[in-house]
């Protein structure tokens, strides 16, 4: 992360909006961020940057956008294809000059391609905090055979209905437990 003042700050990932959701994915170099990126563009969602996302705070929230906002061009690297150009090769429909990000999404590598018990509890809410503002902050372990953008697409899914009732699943299912529980079913 590089600061360049208190109103902006350059992050390596790759920006997508997905169900008009921002969507800052993360991790170390060559996990899938790009690629990921590309399928979701692939499947109807707009692509905005790569590999370095400018943030800017903008009342109250994080606008993300390529360092250029004058380009027309949408670059991609995807390893062992080369550079290709997202507006170029999907149309102008399918990128974003810049977007609310609302969540951010870290790729990892598990050790030895397991994932242990605790990664598959997702009702574990956590947060990340640029220039002051909160985003919600997500993990998934990258292994082989997982579809990382459809994992990405359940994720906005989620957060979008956890942001319309207030609760998660988790919390809608616990109090369904203890409401049996005084029913005594």
């Amino acid at each position: 992360m590089s600061k360049n003042s208190n109103l902006q700050v350059t992050l390596h990932g790759s920006l997508v909006e997905v169900y008009e959701v921002g969507v800052l994915l993360k991790g170390p170099s060559a996990i899938g961020k790009s690629e990921s990126a590309v399928e979701m563009v692939m499947a109807g969602h707009k692509f905005i940057a790569d590999d370095v996302v400018l943030v800017k705070k903008r009342n109250n929230q994080l606008i993300g956008s390529q360092l250029s906002t004058e380009s027309k061009n949408y670059p991609v690297e995807i390893k062992g294809l080369g550079i290709i150009d997202v507006a170029e090769l999907f149309g102008t429909r399918a990128v974003k000059k810049s977007g609310v990000i609302e969540i951010e999404i870290e790729l990892y590598a598990p050790v030895d391609n397991k994932i242990v018990s605790g990664e598959y509890l997702g009702d574990l809410t956590e947060s990340k905090n640029y220039l002051g503002i909160e985003v919600n902050y997500y993990r998934i372990p990258v292994t082989p055979g997982r579809n990382v953008s459809k994992l990405v697409e359940i994720i906005v899914l989620n957060y979008k209905v956890m942001k319309k009732s207030g609760k998660s699943f988790i919390d809608n299912l616990n109090q369904d437990i203890i409401d049996r529980n005084l029913r005594g079913e």
